[in-house]
């Protein structure tokens, strides 16, 4: 993890589909929240939502209820992935200021 973090390794992280495909044996063991407080730069994300049934919501849903990320950390971690997208920088800043004033009162 510590590689990671001095890398800046982005990680799109999708814990259903995680749980589907039999890499961790229960949601509550996936290892989302201590990659979050270890400082690496993490993002929630689905896998193929035709196929696994899941949304977006739903893995946000998980994200704070089971894996235990706060509200608020949900919101810097959507806001602060767009910082990784593959974007020119002048799109991301824009980007990024929707996003804060849409999850305003989130």
């Amino acid at each position: 993890m510590d590689l990671a973090k001095e890398k800046q390794v982005a990680f799109e992280v999708c814990p259903s589909s995680n749980f589907q495909s039999g890499v961790i044996q229960n949601l509550t063991m996936h290892p989302l929240s201590k990659m979050v407080s270890h400082g690496l730069s993490c993002s929630i994300n689905t896998d193929d939502p035709g196929i696994s049934q899941i949304d977006l919501s739903r893995e946000y849903e998980l994200g704070c209820e089971v894996l235990g990320i706060s509200r608020s950390g949900l919101k810097n971690m959507i806001i602060g992935s767009i910082s990784k997208a593959f974007l020119i920088n002048n799109e991301k800043k824009i980007l990024q200021n929707q996003m804060i004033e849409e999850l305003k009162n989130f």
